[in-house]
């Protein structure tokens, strides 16, 4: 009998320990594509900067005022620069981001804890990339 309940609780305990890290995989995996949909709107904006960078520069060599042109161009290279180095970051942050399986329950709230921190980041980004390129565009249609 005692060794019955030896067994059970152990059972328990396993199956405890299975249901946290399945609960824990998915809190990661939706923060993590909660941040990848950030990142999936503005990565495919980088064409759209590189063409508006071109049009501004054209503006900017034909006519004698040029100010407006120009604030507009360094604002979108600063967004294209801002999506290069949140990209970087992350990659160094999260070298192995998919590779979870061999995380205990602790290292896996870590990593999830990790990515809600990076949110914000990967938000602030993407909102740049688009307002760069709204304002851009608002100026070239001027």
């Amino acid at each position: 009998m005692k060794k019955l309940l030896i067994l059970l609780l152990i059972a328990i305990f396993v199956i405890g320990c299975s249901n946290e890290r399945k609960a824990l995989k998915e809190k990661h995996d939706e923060v993590l594509q909660e941040v990848f949909n950030a990142h999936d709107v503005a990565m495919p904006k980088m064409g759209e900067i590189n063409t508006l960078l071109k049009q501004l520069e054209e503006k900017i060599d034909s006519t004698s005022e040029s100010g407006n042109y120009i604030k507009a161009q360094k604002e979108l290279q600063a967004a294209h620069k801002h999506m290069m180095t949140w990209m970087q970051d992350f990659s160094s942050k999260f070298p192995d981001v998919n590779q979870i399986e061999n995380l205990d329950a602790k290292e896996l709230k870590q990593r999830t804890d990790s990515l809600i921190s990076e949110k914000p980041a990967v938000e602030a980004m993407r909102d740049h990339v688009l307002r760069s390129i709204s304002r851009a565009k608002e100026i070239l249609n001027n």
